[in-house]
């Protein structure tokens, strides 16, 4: 299914940023339903039938699903539901510099930013390193092509 047009653009990024950040629990399939548990400020669950003529049907029990839309929860499962299958992490082979530099500039802002933020949650020494970045560069200091250069 192609699942992505039924999202909002925002929606789709904030829901990337939670698949990347691991906030999506064990997927369940059954009857062609997928189900699953996302966290966010609280655990939402998310039931999401998988044929293309019940997109209707997708719910999810945070406030913003529950008004009728389709949330960032839903997005997460349904990202989550793609990935499974594909090697992630430690089982993936090591991708080439080249790829990564591809993949990094053909990204957009959004995207971009939305990884990055979820990286830095994750990660506290990322999450360091990049604020002594971000503070030379908010400083201007030489080299950093901050704003007050």
């Amino acid at each position: 299914m192609n699942w992505s047009k039924y999202f909002d653009e925002a929606v789709l990024h904030r829901g990337f940023g939670y698949f990347c950040a691991d906030a999506v629990g064990p997927l369940t399939v059954s009857d062609g339903v997928l189900s699953a548990t996302v966290r966010g400020s609280e655990e939402y669950h998310v039931r999401l039938p998988l044929d293309e003529d019940r997109v209707e049907e997708f719910s999810c029990t945070c406030a913003y699903a529950r008004s009728g839309h389709r949330c960032k929860h839903m997005a997460a499962a349904l990202y989550t539901w793609d990935a499974q299958g594909r090697p992630r992490g430690a089982d993936r082979p090591r991708m080439p510099p080249s790829k990564v530099r591809q993949m990094a500039g053909e990204a957009d802002e959004v995207l971009v930013r939305s990884y990055l933020t979820a990286v830095l949650l994750e990660n506290k020494k990322l999450a360091d390193q990049f604020y002594d970045l971000w503070t030379m560069w908010q400083a201007g200091m030489p080299g950093s092509e901050g704003p007050m250069q």
